[in-house]
C-alpha cells in the first residue's frame, strides 16, 4: 500500500466520522482551540516552597562537580527537617 492512498483513506474516513456524528471542520478547530486556552494545574503551597528550596540547591550544586541529578536534589530536600519545619507553617 503506497502512503498516498493511505492518506487518502484516512482522510475519508475522518470525513465519514465528522458526517455521523453532524460535526463539522470548523467545530473542531474551535474545540480545540478552547482547549489550548485554559490554564494549567496550579502549584499548592508546599510544592511551590519545594521548587523553592530545590532551585537554591540546585543553583548551588552545579557549581561544583556535582554528579547528582536535579530529581536527587529536589528529593533530598523533600527529606530535610528545613523543608518539613517551612510545610508545617503553610
Amino acid at each position: 500500500m503506497d502512503r498516498e492512498s493511505y492518506s487518502q483513506g484516512f482522510a475519508d474516513g475522518v470525513a465519514f466520522a465528522r458526517e455521523q456524528m453532524g460535526v463539522t471542520a470548523s467545530d473542531l478547530a474551535t474545540r480545540q482551540r478552547r482547549k489550548k486556552v485554559g490554564g494549567g494545574n496550579r502549584n499548592s503551597p508546599k510544592q511551590k516552597l519545594l521548587t523553592e528550596m530545590t532551585a537554591k540547591k540546585w543553583n548551588q550544586y552545579k557549581k561544583g562537580s556535582g554528579k547528582k541529578t536535579y530529581v536527587q536534589i529536589r528529593a533530598m530536600v523533600s527529606r530535610s527537617q528545613e523543608y518539613k519545619r517551612k510545610a508545617k507553617k503553610l
